[in-house]
């Protein structure tokens, strides 16, 4: 849904841009968290792993998405969508680490010659 939104809306701020995903990935999430319960499709284990882990990072993100600039917030976002569309795309999880430390490194060259021409 954010790709969408960033896509429909490109000016909207990153505050809002992960305000309006949570308010429409909590119920959906809640809608399908019922129907696997009801259908008895659920891993008590995995699904116990999955809460610990990301009700944390959902409240943590939420918290610096609205304190952080926009110029920081997007490429987090694009690039956590960039790996997930990898890793949907059938990528395995070494190349896929590989990709996004070359990803990083590249981005953080091009940051490091941004910023040395500035100061020229």
């Amino acid at each position: 849904m954010i790709v969408l939104l960033l896509f429909v809306y490109p000016t909207i701020s990153a505050k809002q841009l992960v305000g309006t995903d949570l308010t429409q990935a909590v119920p959906l999430t809640l809608a399908a968290a019922a129907g696997a319960l009801i259908f008895g499709h659920v891993k008590f284990g995995v699904t116990g792993s999955l809460i610990i882990g990301s009700v944390p990072a959902v409240l943590i993100g939420s918290m610096l998405s609205s304190t952080v600039p926009d110029r920081y917030i997007r490429p987090v976002i694009a690039f956590v969508i960039f790996a997930s569309g990898l890793k949907y795309v059938g990528v395995g999880t070494t190349a896929l680490g590989w990709t996004l430390v070359v990803v990083l490194l590249s981005g953080a060259a091009f940051i490091l010659m941004q910023l040395r021409g500035t100061d020229a």
